[in-house]
């Protein structure tokens, strides 16, 4: 049975969220233990920006709701509008999604079986070739997203 959380957010002026998701529907999967799931997941927490302050916010968790839009059936694009466009008050509802620990856990002790999974973190295609991060993780604060594509 999933239980829902809700979070309010306050970002201050000029505050970035600070976070990045994976995932959405027709696109890279967000949920390395069910490559069946299309849902929006949190794929890292920044160092600094509101999500980090907060501290509710986990990697893993799956993001249902944002400021009353739904984002099962989003697509990977469709939840990175909807979160850069929420304001300063973000109404977020998440459930657990998966649990990050147990996925390296099983990755360390996995006996050389294919994780689908290089050692950054980023999904590997059926064939074994990676693909890039950029690809498959977006950052929710634009600058970071503009660094990645210098970078690739």
């Amino acid at each position: 049975m999933l239980s829902d959380l809700t979070y309010h957010k306050v970002k201050a002026d000029g505050e970035r969220l600070g976070m990045h998701i994976k995932g959405g529907l027709n696109g890279q999967r967000g949920n390395p233990v069910d490559p069946t799931d299309e849902g929006v997941f949190v794929s890292k927490i920044n160092s600094v920006g509101a999500a980090r302050r907060d501290g509710r916010l986990k990697v893993g968790m799956r993001l249902l709701e944002v400021n009353g839009n739904s984002l099962l059936g989003a697509t990977h694009q469709d939840a990175v509008n909807t979160l850069r466009t929420a304001g300063n008050e973000i109404h977020l509802v998440v459930c657990k999604g998966y649990d990050k620990s147990n996925l390296i856990h099983s990755i360390g002790t996995a006996g050389g079986m294919s994780t689908g999974y290089s050692r950054h973190g980023s999904r590997a295609s059926e064939t074994g070739s990676e693909l890039s991060q950029s690809q498959s993780t977006s950052s929710l604060d634009r600058e970071d997203d503009e660094r990645l594509r210098q970078l690739h």
